[in-house]
């Protein structure tokens, strides 16, 4: 094997640079195992007498692949089978093209790339590399009766295999190389965020003992007073009583809010999923709010009034936590002006988006990244002004994601007022039955021989639609509704691409994410590509998807969906990512 080039002086940016480490590097491996012009011109005119040997050489390479256990990892069906065989002959075909520059150097590095990044071993390829040479070195010696010009032929074919070889391994080192370091900065980058964390959490306490004892001492102080008779009379007393009660359930709130996010953080908090009117929620949830809003002199506007709300599926004494919160910080942070609650049937398909809007502080737009992440929402210049845990969004985003919506906000700025918008899922009973992991059997959809394809959404109306849509096309489908569900579906059925949703219902214990979250667990497990399908703003996704910097990047399709739409982009999917022999 050719010694190792340096490449760091190749990561300069610029393909100009990398072209001219790859000149240099083939140029020395020609001379190193001595590949010439005589070499060249041999192989180019035994080419086309091996030309029809190479379907049977095919053959032979992925009978033996499929005599892998491991195989089922990169090979999906059929169909699939099919391309690579034709790849296969398209490279061994290159063999003997006589011409072994730049492009051609090009073409080998990339195989040994997406060798890297589906997951197939180095050994794995140089044994792959030992059948290809034996079969073509028989197959030379069937077609050249001349024993010396055969001898001279097999020896030129030994010497491209073994470029070839040298090609894909370089590059085995140069993208695993490339890898490491990646891998490298993002541990980093997570030892720097949980630093942080550690940070913020200090901060945190500091702010929760604070919170917690200041209603605590007014309890201790006003019944002090009361017990040692120096209340004036009987309604100074009541009134000492009554600051004593809603002392206590500012602290009951506290408390609540610090039990919540930790149940959550355990996995200990259980939703109770049901259908859910939501017309006599609000109605309940702005007669508890509108006796704070009317306390400061704020109007309260309900634009929801008139219109037909569907039913949604979710918890509802969970669904009336979230708008209490969202109501309520309205409520809290606005002074003078008024807090409008909406609702929409139509902005997000197959979901109910509702948006609480307010004239208040509003939020810097440099806070507004972390208003919803555990501990980092807390400011202790708003909480400590106006009072309370700081975790409401906290919990509000948790719940939200756990009965499958989205939650997200929006503030002009600092003085200017904010709007939180969440979505639930609507209650729509499709018959549907998505995969389960205590199931013993998949149950798939369409041609058992067709392309496999895992469908991941916890719409049971899509669901069902892209299913029926991609079986009519000829794929095998399985379909999933949960991240937990979808990992076994993929373990056990082994797809070649998945059709994911952005908002999945994220698992109580948090070990489970949402479809971004799967998307890359997808790809780091069993480096299988995926879509990502949503009917939020796609920008925000991308957003999010840069952030994981998945490589090859994710195509995303926005709700509702087309049926040339998905077909482009599966088989732009399907082709970028099929193995190469």
């Amino acid at each position: 094997m050719m010694r190792r080039r340096n490449y760091e002086a190749s990561r300069a940016p610029g393909q100009a640079r990398m072209d001219d480490f790859l000149n240099e590097f083939l140029s020395e491996t020609k001379s190193y195992i001595g590949l010439d012009s005589a070499d060249a011109e041999r192989l180019a005119i035994v080419g086309p007498a091996l030309e029809p040997h190479l379907p049977a050489l095919a053959e032979l390479f992925y009978r033996k692949i499929l005599e892998h256990p491991n195989a089922a990892r990169v090979l999906s069906g059929p169909e699939q089978l099919g391309r690579l065989k034709l790849t296969l002959q398209h490279w061994a075909r290159r063999l003997f093209s006589g011409c072994y520059d730049l492009d051609y150097a090009q073409d080998r590095m990339a195989i040994g790339r997406r060798h890297v990044t589906v997951g197939v071993p180095q050994r794995y390829v140089i044994s792959a590399m030992d059948v290809v040479r034996i079969f073509l070195l028989e197959s030379i010696d069937r077609i050249e009766p001349d024993l010396q010009h055969a001898a001279a032929t097999k020896h030129s074919l030994n010497k491209i295999l073994d470029l070839d070889l040298n090609l894909m391994c370089e590059s085995y080192f140069i993208t695993s190389l490339r890898e490491l370091r990646d891998l490298n900065a993002r541990l980093e980058a997570a030892n720097l965020e949980l630093n942080e964390l550690g940070r913020v959490k200090d901060e945190f306490l500091a702010h929760t003992s604070h919170e917690l004892r200041t209603p605590l001492n007014a309890i201790l102080g006003f019944t002090k007073l009361i017990l040692d008779g120096l209340c004036q009379d009987r309604d100074e007393e009541r009134e000492l009583l009554r600051d004593v009660f809603e002392s206590g359930q500012h602290l009951l709130g506290i408390v609540n809010d610090v039990l919540d996010i930790a149940r959550i953080e355990a996995g200990k908090l259980k939703l109770t999923m049901e259908r859910v009117e939501m017309r006599p929620l609000f109605e309940q949830v702005l007669a508890v709010v509108r006796v704070q809003a009317d306390a400061k002199g704020i109007r309260m506007v309900d634009e929801t009034g008139g219109l037909p709300l569907p039913p949604v599926r979710g918890d509802a004494h969970r669904l009336r936590q979230v708008l209490i919160n969202l109501l309520g910080n309205a409520v809290k942070f606005t002074d003078e002006g008024w807090v409008s609650l909406r609702a929409d049937t139509e902005a997000v398909a197959g979901h109910l988006q509702v948006e609480v809007q307010d004239t208040g502080i509003g939020i810097p737009r440099d806070k507004q990244a972390h208003v919803f992440e555990k501990f980092k929402q807390v400011d202790t210049s708003f909480t400590r002004r106006h009072g309370g845990s700081g975790l409401g969004l906290a919990i509000s985003r948790r719940l939200v994601e756990m009965m499958g919506g989205s939650i997200a906000l929006e503030s002009p700025g600092k003085g200017l007022g904010a709007l939180v918008r969440f979505t639930i899922p609507l209650d729509a009973p499709v018959e549907d039955r998505p995969h389960r992991a205590a199931y013993d059997q998949l149950s798939i959809a369409g041609p058992s021989h067709g392309t496999r394809v895992l469908v991941v959404d916890n719409d049971p109306g899509f669901r069902k639609y892209l299913q029926r849509l991609l079986a009519s096309e000829g794929f095998a489908v399985v379909t999933a509704d949960s991240y937990a569900d979808a990992l076994d579906a993929a373990d056990r059925f082994h797809p070649a691409v998945a059709l994911v949703d952005w908002v999945l219902p994220v698992s109580t214990s948090l070990a489970y994410g949402n479809g971004i979250d799967l998307v890359a667990a997808f790809q780091q497990r069993f480096s299988l590509p995926s879509i990502l399908v949503t009917g939020h703003e796609p920008a925000r996704a991308q957003a999010e998807l840069s952030r994981r910097n998945l490589k090859p990047p994710t195509p995303i399709l926005r709700k509702p969906l087309d049926a040339e739409t998905l077909r482009e982009a599966m088989q732009k999917v399907l082709t970028a990512h099929a193995p190469l022999p």
